[in-house]
């Protein structure tokens, strides 16, 4: 299976989604019974604007044999909808998409710089308030629809603040890790997305993406740090 940006995009609209409020359940939300409006106006997302920020971008080269990065300038970002409520995200600043056909992979990277650290950190609380009030989600991107389920949510010792989590579309056919990293004011939503994972290929799959991950997270902190 080829991916696709739009839905890759629905990982930067998941992971730094400003859903309000902080308090968490220790029950999770189930689906709800009454599905949302869903949107059919594609979201453009067009190209990285933050030049400081895209200098901290991952390249193909960067990724290593297979992986040739695809273009955004054309794209249009996945709406995301968590228990019926539409969660919105900032602005992307810079933006990579990366294709790994012979593998089924693809590689997701957004980059938003928010006004300051204390803003980007509400913004990180928030989403880990959103995932642990809800496990089943919806993304579209125009009129395509997916269902996702979460499997795995918590901390990762990645920058400032970290959270990971893995996701599995209700089809079956896909299985994906998302990471929600700062640095200051900056947030680095990051994911990979492949074929479903189960038993020891997950294990795999979720060092692999851990491993990506820290790559990518490396060479925006030292962007970011060059730029001050």
């Amino acid at each position: 299976m080829r991916w696709t940006l739009g839905l890759a995009m629905v990982l930067f609209g998941v992971m730094v989604a400003s859903c309000g409020g902080s308090s968490a359940s220790s029950t999770p939300t189930p689906r709800p019974a009454v599905e949302p409006t869903i949107s059919t106006t594609p979201v453009a997302i067009g190209t990285s604007t933050d030049a400081a920020l895209a200098a901290g971008l991952l390249t193909a080269a960067d990724l290593g044999a297979g992986w040739t990065q695809q273009p955004t300038q054309d794209s249009t970002v996945a709406e995301t909808y968590y228990c019926g409520t539409k969660v919105p995200a900032p602005p992307v600043a810079a933006v990579a998409f990366f294709a790994n056909d012979e593998q089924g992979q693809a590689i997701f990277e957004g980059l938003s710089r928010l006004p300051d650290a204390d803003a980007a950190s509400s913004f990180a609380r928030s989403v880990r308030a959103a995932h642990d009030n809800c496990t089943d989600w919806i993304s579209t991107d125009g009129s395509a629809r997916t269902e996702w389920h979460t499997d795995s949510f918590g901390p990762v010792d990645l920058g400032d603040e970290a959270t990971v989590e893995q996701a599995t579309m209700v089809s079956g056919t896909g299985t994906s890790y998302m990471f929600l990293i700062r640095k200051g004011d900056v947030l680095l939503s990051f994911a990979t997305i492949g074929p479903e994972a189960t038993g020891a290929g997950a294990d795999n799959a979720r060092i692999d993406a851990t491993t990506r991950a820290h790559q990518a997270y490396d060479k925006l902190a030292a962007a970011v740090d060059a730029s001050r």
